[in-house]
């Protein structure tokens, strides 16, 4: 159907319009309506202007061309419903009607104007098939952002209950300092650590890695949170547990709730004696605790625990050293080898590859400890894994406890206004 708007109930051009229709196009119904009617949307009414169905295409004549608002409003019918139009007028008028309208002079030949109106015609079912897949198009992503809007939601969610799971503070043990990094890749975090006060003589050290990352990692976690117990308490008295025994009845939980699917970690417990600074240390694939010291290459203390859930009779040997006056124990995940990267080595997909220059960071750590204090070696620390190119988009969650015996000093918040137990991106 085509639409000739135009103030007169026989408009001139129909007549002409009717005769010169090309032969080997379908000869479509004609009608006339007003300017006014042409501006009411589909489905509205207008008081003296009801709204009448859309035509495939419109032709405007120059009669209707006095009355700027009716034809801005006509226009906005159009162009809302992807509806082709033909404006006759004079040639300097051509600009005013902008995008979307095409016009040709009121004098031209009827069969010239008969022809574009034809290919109106034939274009406007692709277009309509276009605009309803595009109207669709549109509903499914309303639909499928508010899923996504959901999910964060309950990633926020789950990332306050891992929270829940991390320590709130950390002990005051005098003749010690503890710093702690913690940031998560993510909303959530496949690490988990504790540091806790076990008696007068004692403290415990533990950090876990989850294998993975996101939600599946973080729920593990908290298995692994549940199931670590470096303490038993019966009636009046407590039992110390060992490191290797702390390991080994965390390995045998973790393979009790894999079930059919073998979920497994790793993690690092560290026992210390207060009074001597003797460390009790065992491993379960993890990488190697370090004792950092200023002008000193980094000594790692390697250990011999396979990871955790994966073999029920497998043993976690410890290991026994002392920690020296000036000297810092990090503990550490596997995920500061992307921390520091290496521009020029990058692999396909522009992904960093693993390096060893975090050992040169904690070294220096150490050095900035004792000549600056530790809570502004930590803030330089922190600052530093910041500037390194893809820190907003950490490959693997980071983790790092360092420990040092220093003179009876308060402990301070983790590093001054930014706990790392929120450290989440």
């Amino acid at each position: 159907m085509i639409s000739i708007i135009s103030n007169h109930t026989t408009p001139p051009i129909l007549g002409a319009l009717q005769s010169a229709w090309p032969a080997y196009l379908p000869r479509p119904e004609f009608r006339t309506q007003t300017i006014e009617q042409a501006g009411v949307y589909p489905g509205r009414s207008a008081t003296g202007h009801p709204a009448l169905p859309l035509a495939d295409a419109v032709l405007i004549t120059p009669d209707c061309l006095g009355d700027d608002h009716a034809l801005s409003a006509a226009l906005d019918v159009l162009w809302e419903f992807a509806r082709p139009a033909l404006v006759l007028t004079e040639a300097h008028d051509a600009a005013r009607f902008g995008e979307g309208v095409l016009t040709v002079p009121h004098n031209s030949d009827p069969a010239h104007i008969a022809g574009m109106l034809g290919a109106f015609l034939m274009r406007q079912p692709t277009v309509e098939t276009m605009r309803r897949d595009l109207h669709t198009a549109q509903r499914f992503q309303g639909g499928l952002t508010g899923e996504i809007n959901k999910l964060h939601e309950e990633l926020r969610l789950a990332a306050t209950v891992q929270q829940a799971f991390l320590p709130q503070s950390l002990p005051s043990v005098p003749g010690f300092d503890f710093r702690v990094f913690f940031r998560a890749a993510g909303y959530v975090s496949g690490d988990i650590y504790n540091i806790q006060r076990l008696d007068e003589q004692h403290f415990g050290i533990f950090i876990a890695d989850a294998v993975g990352h996101g939600v599946p990692a973080a729920l593990l976690t908290m298995v692994i949170a549940r199931a670590t117990q470096m303490k038993t308490i019966t009636g009046n008295r407590y039992t110390i547990h060992s490191p290797a025994d702390v390991l080994d009845k965390l390995n045998a939980e973790l393979i009790r709730h894999n079930g059919h699917a073998t979920r497994f970690a790793t993690a690092i417990y560290a026992l210390v004696n207060i009074e001597t600074r003797r460390v009790t240390l065992a491993g379960a694939g993890h990488p190697p605790a370090l004792i950092l010291a200023p002008g000193r290459e980094p000594s790692p203390i390697q250990t011999e625990g396979g990871l955790l859930g994966v073999f029920p009779e497998h043993t976690f040997p410890s290991v026994e050293f002392s920690l020296g006056e000036g000297e810092v124990l990090a503990l550490y995940s596997d995920g500061f080898e992307t921390a520091f990267p290496d521009n020029a080595d990058r692999d396909r997909k522009g992904r960093a590859m693993p390096t060893r220059y975090y050992l040169d960071r904690f070294t220096r750590l150490a050095e900035e400890r004792n000549e600056l204090g530790m809570s502004a070696a930590m803030r330089r620390f922190v600052d530093d894994i910041d500037s390194q190119a893809g820190s907003l988009h950490q490959v693997d969650d980071l983790t790092a406890l360092f420990i040092s015996p220093s003179a009876a000093c308060p402990l301070d918040d983790l590093f001054e206004g930014r706990p790392a137990t929120h450290a989440q991106r």
